[in-house]
């Protein structure tokens, strides 16, 4: 397995992703 991709990158790109979805569904 090549560590081309760091985790961080990974968590950086769920972290973004989730803030996509709660801006989508607004905050409470």
């Amino acid at each position: 397995m090549s560590q081309s991709v760091h985790p961080a990158s990974l968590w950086n790109g769920i972290a973004g992703f989730g803030s996509s979805a709660r801006n989508l569904r607004g905050s409470p």
